[in-house]
């Protein structure tokens, strides 16, 4: 299953370039399940083989996530946790993924919605709580392009770097995933240990 996902998306990203690359990370940033590591990833390998530019897809793939994020921030805002409750389940996204969403950014506050951009699983539904608390746009819009930009700079240049064995990617995102999740919960840790101590 995985495998034909694989080959779904880097066929679509192979056929469309710039445009798949857009609407992948869209809806990767809307809260739909669309692994934008493997969308990034492949084009980077198209980087590498020279059909696309680094330069533009990182642009394309920056402004496509915050165009997602803007769309699942205002879903969150006027719809509120009823309406994400009651619809989210047809575009999959569980209680259990969106109560980690919110849990994460009750506990980090608005930073979340900058370094949240760079955890796998968080990543994709951040913007959702954000809207919920109606975060101030102008500092969500500054978080998400950053966030934005970094992912997506990050996962082209290592796809792009990794070349004819860019399927590896993979299993370094597994070990880059671990790794962002202990950092950051050692970092919450120790403020809230801080904040504690007299």
């Amino acid at each position: 299953m995985l495998e034909t996902l694989l080959q779904a998306i880097t066929g679509y990203v192979a056929a469309w370039g710039y445009w798949a690359v857009f609407w992948g990370m869209v809806l990767a940033n809307a809260n739909i399940p669309v692994p934008s590591e493997i969308v990034l990833g492949f084009a980077g390998f198209l980087v590498f083989t020279g059909k696309m530019d680094f330069t533009l897809t990182v642009a394309v793939a920056t402004a496509a996530g915050v165009v997602g994020s803007v769309a699942s921030y205002l879903v969150g805002y006027y719809g509120g946790p009823g309406f994400v409750r009651t619809y989210g389940r047809y575009v999959l996204l569980s209680e259990n993924k969106l109560r980690m969403a919110e849990q994460w950014f009750e506990r980090s506050g608005i930073v979340v919605a900058f370094f949240g951009r760079l955890i796998p699983l968080v990543r994709a539904f951040v913007s959702l709580p954000a809207g919920f608390a109606r975060m101030d746009f102008g500092l969500f819009m500054l978080y998400t392009v950053a966030g934005s930009f970094i992912w997506s700079a990050a996962l082209v240049y290592l796809g792009m770097v990794l070349g004819e064995n860019w399927p590896r990617l993979g299993g370094y995102l597994d070990k880059a995933a671990i790794g962002a999740v202990a950092l950051f919960a050692a970092w919450f840790i120790f403020r809230r240990l801080a904040a504690r101590s007299p």
